[in-house]
């Protein structure tokens, strides 16, 4: 413990000076009188140095005194703490507690700033508005029209990629606009596309095919927009294909499909080639109750015709009270597919 040689008082000094005295010789903080912040008027993300970030004023305040208040090199720590009172909708008066270290002494400087809120666009909502993107994802089927289900399917897909995508960085759709055939969505990155083409394709199955057009020059460097064309095989779950002599449905497509004997219950993950060589047979499906099980033939109810009737009974079948029918080529079949609700046969 020593004197202050300013007052007298006796207690811990710092160069010679009681923490009040200090205090008034030096001016350690240079408080702004006012702190401009930029709110993007589309998403509210706030303006904090150069970066955008999500949240509110209050929580972007702490942020903003980091980067706005100046301390002199005496000061090895500081700390805030503050009250806010709104006086418009623009207009914030901030009232800060600064705590500041010099040696091993907490000194404490209050003062008041203005906050001043502008509203403004973050590059991602002004790059929205100003329609653009790097990437065109083109979603086709082979050979046939995607039907509604799947372009709800791959839209969903994509939406759910971008959502996460935006979550760490700038991502965004600028467009999605139905064509003849399909959808083309069109992307804010080359990679965003470029994922979300390949996730489809592991997804679904199909192809990917990418083209890159010279879009314009910045900075002397060449600015290319690439195009993603993913085609969705030809068979689609559920489809009834005729290969090689054998009637077979369609259990799932990925990059590999997988076919189901509808005789034998064989399972098949035929190459490409094959797949090729085989052809979609019309059919239809329906769920009708069971009306006996033996163990070759299940029968059931055919609400079209009105009457009993009866198809071989396929393995591992079990006793369910429900089965679905997939006629085709005037034969009838038990589908296996979608079976996981199915009830069991009192």
């Amino acid at each position: 413990m020593s004197f202050c040689v300013e007052c007298g008082a006796t207690v811990k000094t710092i160069q010679g000076l009681c923490p009040n005295c200090f205090l008034k010789r030096h001016e350690l903080i240079e408080p702004p009188g006012t702190i401009d912040v930029v709110k993007c008027v589309q998403c509210s993300k706030l303006q904090v140095g150069k970066a955008w970030v999500e949240t509110d004023i209050e929580g972007a305040i702490l942020r903003l005194l980091e980067k706005n208040v100046r301390t002199a090199r005496e000061v090895t720590f500081r700390t805030f703490t503050f009250d806010v009172r709104q006086e418009d909708e623009r207009n914030l008066l901030v009232t800060v507690k600064a705590v500041l270290k010099v040696d091993d002494l907490d000194l404490v400087k209050d003062f008041r700033t203005r906050l001043r809120v502008h509203g403004g666009a973050c590059p991602t909502c002004g790059r929205k508005a100003g329609f653009y993107y790097e990437a065109i994802l083109q979603i086709r089927a082979d050979e046939r029209r995607l039907s509604d289900e799947e372009i709800d399917e791959t839209v969903g897909f994509t939406e759910r990629i971008v959502e996460r995508a935006a979550s760490k960085g700038e991502a965004f759709i600028s467009k999605m606009e139905p064509v003849k055939g399909g959808v083309d969505i069109y992307l804010s990155s080359h990679d965003l596309g470029r994922n979300i083409a390949k996730g489809i394709r592991a997804k679904y199955g199909g192809t990917v095919g990418v083209s890159p057009k010279l879009f314009g020059l910045k900075d002397g460097k060449e600015i290319y927009r690439t195009t993603h064309l993913v085609r969705l095989p030809r068979y689609r779950e559920g489809d009834v294909v005729r290969m090689e002599g054998r009637m077979f449905e369609v259990v799932s497509m990925g990059q590999r499909p997988v076919l189901r004997d509808l005789k034998s219950g064989e399972r098949l993950s035929p190459t490409g080639t094959k797949m090729e060589r085989g052809r979609v047979v019309e059919s239809e499906r329906f769920e009708t109750e069971v009306i006996s099980i033996s163990d070759k033939e299940v029968e059931y109810f055919d609400p079209a015709e009105a009457r009993n009737a009866k198809v071989p009974r396929p393995p591992n079948l079990g006793e369910p009270a429900k089965v679905q029918i997939v006629k085709a080529d005037n034969e009838s079949f038990v589908s296996m597919l979608r079976r996981e609700g199915a009830g069991k046969r009192h």
